[in-house]
């Protein structure tokens, strides 16, 4: 059996399960730069939840729980779960100004900006258009003519205030 929702994020480039609910994904739009909610508790009638409009993410994200810091195999290994940033979705957002947009997925059918990259900073993450989580980092490979490399500092992602920046340097 197959089930299909149309959803007006263009160009969906990603998908994700919600770290915190897993009848809920997340779809991000290369071109739209929008999310798109979905629930997907009852598989023959996924329902959109909601549409956040020009968030700015590709949606190839990470997630501590995908993602942990500490070792998976280890006795002494903590819980991804344990993790203070385990309700944070981590995306890149593609683009000629590109992005780190972290949501807050707490509430998973309505999440929340946690924060982003500063907008004076977009400039330097173009064309990012993955994340993978390493300790305090997020590493962006940036799709460009040349190639590129963004890091980005996430060790305040936790205590940011709803809507805040991140660090970013690029190497």
């Amino acid at each position: 059996e197959v089930s299909v929702l149309s959803t007006p994020v263009a160009q969906p480039e990603g998908v994700m399960v919600a770290p915190t609910d897993s009848s809920i994904v997340y779809i991000g739009g290369i071109s739209s730069h929008d999310l798109g909610v979905v629930d997907i508790s009852v598989f023959s009638a996924p329902v959109l939840v909601e549409t956040r409009r020009g968030v700015g993410m590709q949606l190839v994200g990470a997630t501590r729980k995908d993602q942990p810091v500490w070792p998976r195999d280890s006795a002494t290994a903590a819980s991804a779960d344990d993790a203070a940033d385990a309700d944070l979705v981590y995306m890149a957002g593609w683009g000629a100004r590109g992005s780190l947009v972290v949501l807050n997925s707490s509430s998973a059918s309505r999440p929340a900006l946690q924060c982003r990259t500063p907008p004076s900073q977009d400039l330097q993450l173009a064309m990012a258009n993955r994340v993978k989580l390493h300790r305090d980092w997020a590493l962006m490979p940036l799709e460009t003519r040349l190639g590129g490399f963004g890091v980005v500092d996430i060790s305040g992602a936790v205590a940011a205030q709803e809507g805040g920046e991140a660090a970013v340097s690029q190497v």
